[in-house]
């Protein structure tokens, strides 16, 4: 995907003054160094969680490595439309210079719409179609929207305005499931790093996902959520139906000599971790959504071949991939449910309302690659959770 082209990127700007025409001795470059902008997204909340609106600039106070900061720019989204508050320009070496000319459309959020087809089975390529139709009507006109695929659908689309969804509709039309069934899970060799399918297929996503966040990461003026499509991870699923075949095929032996599955859980895990850490950096939330649905056992046509119990773990498992990606990254996860109806709605919610906090930072340390952010409130009864409401740190380029 080519590079997200909308925000305010965290810089430190140098200038080269011009020296007149002086003797030799006395030409020396004069340097004027301009601090950092940064851009904070705040959704601060009452006791109840719900989402405190008619805050002025003066209720806030922001802190960068526990240093107080002079708030320059103040606005306020409501039902996804910004409200102007103050944006003065910064001053520069006594000029006075006329603030930007505001933009004919302004967007407040953008949506990643990713869909992991490549951990979605065929059958359920129908619930899949329906789910996104859920998702679009959730999408306003100013949002920017793009849209990815992980596997065969090969869906890739930029950020930008898709007025009348016809972006939208077009990858609905295309998307189609390419995931491992139950069947297929059972019968995917092993080698001695696990199975090398499900380490492609979870490496694929996981990289595509980290390739957005980064992206993502330059945008600092928008809220941004991830949809994130998928029916959850797992690199040792079955575990009990697949030894039980193993050993029927290995005569009784002990088909897994070697230790290559003990450690999967643990490298999944790790590599969630190494997710959701990119995304808190990109101040991007997490929403997965399981195309499942409401999971039963497994089906007549497989219960031969699996327990219920090692059924149940599976989906376990990959359920609760899904909600780690959630609840690390302040977000919320749709699994177990043909219901999504109030979840799209709360995350509608959830990204149309907040405050947007900026500042020049009075830290000219350059050598301080990673500064620690605190925002207070005096309203009183207003609560405003760290990492939740607002990123905690933001890091200078070099």
């Amino acid at each position: 995907m080519k590079a997200l082209a909308c925000g305010l990127a965290f810089s430190t700007a140098v200038v080269f003054g011009q020296a007149t025409q002086t003797p030799p001795a006395q030409s020396l470059p004069t340097f004027r160094a301009a601090a950092n902008y940064v851009s904070l997204l705040v959704t601060p909340h009452d006791a109840t969680g719900q989402f405190t609106p008619g805050l002025t600039v003066g209720d806030f106070h922001v802190y960068e490595d526990a240093v107080e900061q002079t708030i320059t720019r103040f606005e306020y989204s409501v039902g996804a439309r910004i409200f102007g508050g103050s944006n003065p320009a910064p001053a520069s070496a006594g000029l006075v210079l006329p603030g930007p000319r505001p933009p004919a459309s302004v967007a407040s959020r953008l949506f990643i719409i990713f869909i992991d087809d490549l951990h979605i089975a065929p059958d359920l390529t129908p619930r899949l179609k329906a789910l996104l139709r859920q998702v679009r009507g959730i999408l306003h006109d100013n949002d920017l929207v793009a849209l990815v695929s992980t596997g065969y659908s090969s869906i890739a689309s930029d950020p930008s305005y898709d007025y009348g969804h016809k972006r939208f509709d077009e990858a609905v039309n295309k998307v189609m499931g390419s995931g491992a069934t139950m069947s297929q899970l059972l019968a995917m060799p092993q080698g001695g790093n696990g199975i090398p399918e499900l380490n492609h297929q979870i490496h694929v996503a996981f990289a595509t996902a980290h390739d957005l966040l980064e992206q993502m990461a330059a945008m600092t003026t928008v809220r941004k959520a991830f949809i994130w499509i998928s029916s959850g991870y797992s690199l040792n699923p079955l575990k009990e139906s697949r030894l039980k075949i193993a050993q029927q095929s290995y005569n009784g032996d002990d088909p897994f000599a070697n230790p290559g599955m003990e450690f999967k859980e643990a490298d999944l895990i790790r590599q969630i971790d190494e997710l959701t850490r990119a995304a808190t950096r990109a101040n991007v939330t997490f929403f997965p959504i399981d195309p499942r649905g409401l999971m039963t056992g497994p089906g007549a046509e497989m219960r031969e071949q699996l327990s219920a119990a090692d059924v149940r773990d599976f989906q376990e498992q990959t359920t609760s991939t899904l909600r780690v990606l959630a609840d690390l990254t302040g977000g919320s996860a749709a699994v177990n449910t043909n219901d999504v109806t109030g979840y799209l709605q709360t995350v509608d919610h959830q990204m149309s309302n907040y405050y947007m906090l900026g500042y020049q930072s009075s830290n000219a340390d350059s050598q301080r690659l990673v500064r620690k952010i605190e925002v207070r409130t005096t309203r009183p009864g207003v609560v405003l959770t760290p990492g939740v409401d607002y990123r905690e740190t933001y890091t200078v380029k070099r």
